[in-house]
């Protein structure tokens, strides 16, 4: 029978950033069913806020590991992030190439390729969602080197964070005013959301009082400016000037600010927060199932139609995706964290 993990969570984990997560991964699935004009629309937003949350915690560990040896293991980081990206990633595709491979022949082998080097936000792949997990496979490279060149001191990451948040948004703004508004899939026009990420986690580790300060003199203010802001992308179109130019820096820039506003709060559990909370501990899972989910429950006639049927259809879709997320981080995921902790723990 399979334990649910969260009853096992250290106490340090912070509910705040599951909460978020939740909210992410329930955004993206929305996305893809038309329940609610709104929701559709700015559901994509929730990829943003992984990206912006993935910059910080990601280098918060690398901050961490700094400070505590003075150096970092990349051999070690990189390991700890297969045993938590890899196992469920291969597995969807090993089952969705059994799937091809009996039913759906002559099985292209382009998509398969693209999925399995993470380059499948350049070249296509099978689904519409991983294009995201190519974005951050090639963050955590790209970061890695920055470290080990740059951080002879911690603040020489600042002018590299700068960097990665300037250049994208000139490769964009430079591609719009050529007609290019295709800049939505790609590492090198997407990159500057997680180094956003990067930055707050800067500003929060070595710069925490005056954060903290900016937050508590802002107060709801902070966080009503920036979802204000994002509802506003959220009514556009991601294909918009506006969206594909300086768009996607605001929006991380919200996304941030959001994150900084729970990072200052106590973050308890209420019974109101707590499933939000939970779905964000397995979010990962979700994201991954949300896209074959979809699919599947079309075979058994379960897919977007009119009134109240439609409703109903969501939450089954909704509730497939969080119990096979459940399921399958349960099954592979958890176990093979617990093993990753064993044999390889966390120097941060």
């Amino acid at each position: 029978m399979l334990s649910f993990s969260t009853e096992n969570v250290k106490i340090n984990r912070k509910n705040g950033l599951d909460l978020l997560r939740g909210i992410a991964v329930l955004l993206v699935i929305c996305r893809h069913w038309n329940i609610c004009g709104f929701l559709t629309n700015s559901g994509w937003l929730g990829v943003d806020l992984f990206f912006v949350l993935s910059g910080f915690l990601i280098s918060g560990l690398l901050f961490t590991e700094h400070e505590k040896s003075g150096k970092i293991d990349f051999f070690r980081f990189f390991i700890r992030r297969g045993f938590k990206i890899y196992p469920l990633f291969f597995l969807l595709i090993a089952l969705t190439f059994v799937v091809y491979f009996f039913y759906r022949q002559p099985v292209n082998y382009r998509p398969f390729v693209a999925e399995l080097l993470f380059i499948q936000n350049y070249f296509g792949g099978l689904y519409v969602h991983t294009w995201s997990l190519a974005v951050e496979e090639h963050f955590y490279f790209i970061l890695m080197i920055c470290f080990a060149l740059f951080f002879t001191t911690r603040k020489n990451i600042i002018p590299v964070c700068i960097f990665f948040v300037a250049l994208p948004l000139i490769i964009r703004i430079w591609n719009c005013l050529h007609g290019n508004y295709q800049n939505h899939f790609f590492t090198h026009t997407r990159i500057d959301s997680l180094f956003t990420g990067v930055l707050l986690c800067y500003g929060w580790k070595y710069h925490k009082e005056k954060l903290l300060a900016f937050r508590n003199g802002a107060g709801y203010l902070l966080p009503g400016i920036c979802i204000i802001f994002l509802a506003g992308f959220g009514l556009m179109q991601p294909q918009s000037y506006l969206t594909q130019g300086p768009g996607f820096t605001v929006i991380a820039f919200c996304c941030a600010g959001i994150l900084l506003w729970v990072l200052g709060s106590e973050n308890k559990t209420t019974s109101l927060t707590k499933p939000f909370a939970m779905t964000g501990f397995y979010s990962y899972a979700i994201y991954l199932v949300h896209i074959p989910a979809l699919e599947i429950l079309d075979l058994f006639g379960i897919s977007e139609t009119g009134g109240m049927l439609n409703a109903g259809y969501f939450c089954i879709y909704v509730f497939v995706c969080i119990a096979a997320g459940i399921f399958f981080s349960e099954l592979v995921e958890q176990p093979l964290l617990k093993m990753r902790d064993e044999f390889f723990p966390s120097k941060a």
